[in-house]
């Protein structure tokens, strides 16, 4: 038997601010973000990023749409090259999404650098990194290369408070600084703030205010 996920869902995120995504584990925060990737899949309803049907994309499609999304975990590690430097790995992933000449690239990687503070690291290797300063590299990975979509899958998991409000300011700065709509998926209420809020709650998408 076919069991939904997720039942009578409407919302919409906003372009220029942080929109927040909570619910308990388990209730579907990170599908619902596999989902507006485009890499899980979905079988009934329809799911919009402006005018493009995630909900039917070709593959195709949806290989030239996931080029486009940025996207941070609470496991940066895992999505980062330790052998190598910030720098490049930085530059691997611009490269990654969108072809630039090495000037360009010059350029916003000092942009990005001095905006997230980690232009003193840009040419440390990557395993000798803090958690905190590993995760403002996988933001910078995540939006160099100007992304649609920036999705943040428990971000300031496992850190201290101190931390967790130093990721979280940047993730804020990063809402102000791209044009990309910034989704932050986590449990952690104290983040919210007054910025607008989703909950994932008896199989629903709803406002949380």
């Amino acid at each position: 038997t076919n069991i939904s996920l997720f039942a009578a869902c409407s919302f919409t995120f906003k372009a220029h601010t942080a929109n927040f995504l909570i619910g308990k584990s388990g209730s579907g925060k990170t599908t619902l973000l596999k989902m507006i990737m485009g890499i899980e899949p979905i079988t009934a309803g329809e799911l919009f990023f402006n005018d493009l049907a995630i909900h039917t994309m070709t593959f195709k499609e949806k290989y030239n749409y996931l080029r486009k999304i940025g996207y941070v975990t609470q496991f940066p590690a895992l999505y980062i090259e330790p052998m190598i430097t910030v720098k490049e790995n930085i530059d691997y992933s611009f490269l990654l999404h969108k072809k630039s000449p090495r000037e360009e690239r010059e350029k916003k990687i000092e942009e990005i650098a001095t905006a997230f503070d980690i232009k003193p690291l840009l040419n440390q290797k990557t395993h000798t990194l803090s958690s905190g300063e590993l995760r403002r590299v996988n933001l910078a990975c995540s939006l160099i290369f100007d992304p649609v979509i920036l999705l943040c899958d428990e971000p300031t998991g496992h850190l201290d408070k101190e931390s967790k409000n130093s990721v979280l300011n940047y993730l804020i700065k990063a809402s102000d600084i791209s044009d990309a709509v910034v989704l932050i998926a986590t449990h952690d209420l104290n983040l919210l703030g007054e910025f607008p809020a989703f909950e994932i709650k008896q199989r629903r998408v709803q406002k949380y205010r």
